[in-house]
């Protein structure tokens, strides 16, 4: 676990009214932390995991992002519904018109709505700019296997660096990235074998490192690739027999959430200083759940 990460924190959430059912997604202000719960909420809670709140909405939610730690974006169906993170109040309800793929990733860049979408074997990146309300759609692949596509497009990953955005997605064992001033590149290419049939359940960025999980022959599997490395390590368990969870990745930071219960597959005492190994202890055979702070190196 030493080679993944310099220190664990275990930070309890506070309960609230409404149950956390089945953990989804997440996205981490520099205040709050924000999960998407499978029953159609998005719960929140401040990053000490206290001070919960519940965002409903009246469709299915098919992703959410923050922007600027200054508003939540939820996108349903082909609307985006805007939340004022300081006053918790719906602030905009975007209707997109006329997209022309099925869209199933969202990101907000100031005057714009970057999304994933897809129709059929064509993955497109799309922009609607908010101030003239008018969608491009731009094709990005044309190549993977239709009964993919869907798995594929949920699950890319904007990343932003310096001045641009880029987009990485990934099939059949290779990582491409695409910026909005260039065509696809393979970011990662695993021999061209394609006996391997990588699709990322998560990408996350570090500040060095690029991050994926996927699923083969009923195993989960995390890739860690540094930069200057032709070969990334791919790993399931650590020595300890424990797992790393991929949550989200902020400031160098990973952070996942789960149910007590299920602690005893990502820690023990082994790992964990002094301090934490107490919150460890307080938590045995409590209900509710835990935010997890990996540090990254």
């Amino acid at each position: 676990m030493k080679q993944l990460c310099k220190r664990i924190e275990l930070i309890p959430l506070e309960e609230s009214g409404d149950t956390l059912g089945k953990l989804g997604k997440m996205a981490v202000s520099d205040q709050r932390l924000f999960i998407q719960d499978r029953d159609n909420r998005i719960l929140s809670w401040k990053m000490d995991g206290k001070e919960p709140l519940a965002y409903h909405t009246a469709t299915a939610i098919t992703d959410f992002s923050l922007y600027e730690d200054q508003s939540l974006e939820i996108l349903s169906d082909d609307n985006v519904l805007e939340y004022d993170l300081n006053g918790f109040t719906l602030k905009n309800n975007f209707q997109i018109k006329d997209t022309t793929a099925i869209l199933v990733s969202l990101m907000r860049w100031k005057h714009m709505f970057h999304f994933i979408g897809y129709k059929e074997k064509r993955l497109y990146a799309c922009e609607y700019y908010i101030d003239e309300g008018t969608f491009f759609p731009m094709e990005v692949s044309s190549i993977i296997p239709a009964d993919r596509m869907p798995q594929v497009a949920a699950n890319c990953r904007y990343f932003k660096h310096e001045s641009d955005n880029y987009l990485y997605y990934a099939h059949s064992g290779d990582v491409f990235y695409l910026s909005w001033v260039r065509s696809p590149q393979v970011f990662w290419e695993l021999s061209g074998n394609d006996s391997i049939p990588i699709c990322f359940d998560n990408m996350q960025k570090s500040d060095s490192r690029l991050y994926g999980t996927f699923q083969w022959k009923d195993r989960q599997y995390l890739m860690i690739l540094k930069k200057q490395e032709e070969y990334p390590l791919i790993t399931t368990l650590t020595r300890e027999g424990l797992e790393f969870p991929l949550g989200v990745i902020r400031d160098n930071t990973n952070y996942y959430c789960c149910p007590t219960s299920e602690l005893d597959r990502y820690v023990n005492k082994k790992v964990l200083d002094r301090e934490n190994e107490r919150v460890l202890d307080s938590l045995e055979d409590s209900p509710g759940a835990v935010l997890l702070k990996y540090t990254l190196p």
